[in-house]
């Protein structure tokens, strides 16, 4: 086992463009300058009304990125709107030709390069004090660096920035004894976003699994839920979901809100409301920022 070497597949994608496009684009990107890097490499750019550049299928992107061909589609709109990326169709039934500058891309990340970067101290300004309450946990100081622009992780990564606002000190009814309400929350926060963060979109069964291990978490943070099962409207909502524009850290914080609003009898007990105004939220997001 020591002399076999451990091959994953990684892209890596650029953090300016997840925040001000969005994360499908720069996964699309990044698989897209991968293709096109790789291609040159060989030799085999295909020229093309005297560009070179190279084809893909929509199928060989929903195989690399794990995304819907509806999303894209919509991604490579994005993308050409955004001036990142050229295509030209050839005809019916054939494969567009992608073109890529990597000057004009590395020039755009330049550009809202300071614009990131003061959105993100934001962000992370808004991120609680360490809790009092000794988990054990330890914290990834690496995941919290931005070392450089660009991220490396498998396929389509989300980029790991809290925002945990905080919380209520209200008193919830609640079995869990041995921690502070308000640390229990903020605690469910961090887990859940680390189950939405570790999903394998790489291999589907696998997904499966993890989306039922975050329908089987969501079931301990209300009491109410302890006797649910998962059925497939469950299932189907929370992997919606985890294609969302949204950050991890944001669906979480969402969710768990929902959670403690259950808890405390403001809205039904109804496994649905815990995705109330997701939906809503992730539309908001679109239209701002594409």
């Amino acid at each position: 086992m020591q002399n076999e070497k451990m091959e994953f597949d990684f892209v890596r994608s650029s953090k300016v463009i997840r925040y001000k496009i969005n994360p499908q684009a720069a996964d699309v990107l990044a698989v897209l300058i991968y293709k096109h890097n790789y291609w040159k490499t060989e030799g085999k750019l295909y020229n093309y009304k005297g560009k070179d550049g190279f084809y893909i299928s929509y199928s060989n992107l929903m195989e690399e990125t794990c995304y819907s061909e509806n999303i894209i589609k919509k991604t490579v709109k994005k993308l050409k709107t955004a001036g990142l990326l050229q295509t030209v169709r050839q005809g019916l039934n054939k494969p567009n030709v992608y073109y890529i500058d990597e000057q004009i891309i590395f020039d755009y990340i330049k550009k809202h390069e300071k614009e990131y970067d003061n959105w993100r101290k934001e962000i992370r300004s808004l991120k609680p004090a360490p809790n009092t309450v000794n988990t054990g946990k330890v914290e990834n100081d690496i995941s919290r660096k931005d070392l450089t622009d660009y991220q490396d992780g498998v396929k389509i990564t989300t980029t790991k920035n809290k925002n945990n606002k905080n919380k209520e000190t209200k008193k919830l009814n609640t079995n869990h004894i041995n921690v502070a309400d308000d640390d229990f929350w903020s605690l469910s926060i961090e887990k859940l976003e680390a189950l939405i963060e570790n999903v394998d979109i790489n291999d589907m069964d696998e997904r499966l699994k993890d989306v039922k291990s975050i329908f089987e978490y969501l079931l301990t943070l209300v009491p109410g839920f302890a006797k649910f099962q998962p059925s497939d409207k469950d299932i189907q909502i929370i992997n919606e979901i985890l294609d969302y524009s949204l950050y991890p850290n944001v669906i979480a914080e969402k969710i768990i809100k929902n959670a403690k609003r259950i808890s405390e009898e403001e809205i039904a007990t109804r496994f649905g409301n815990l995705f109330v105004g997701l939906k809503e939220c992730n539309e908001a997001t679109e239209q701002k920022y594409h």
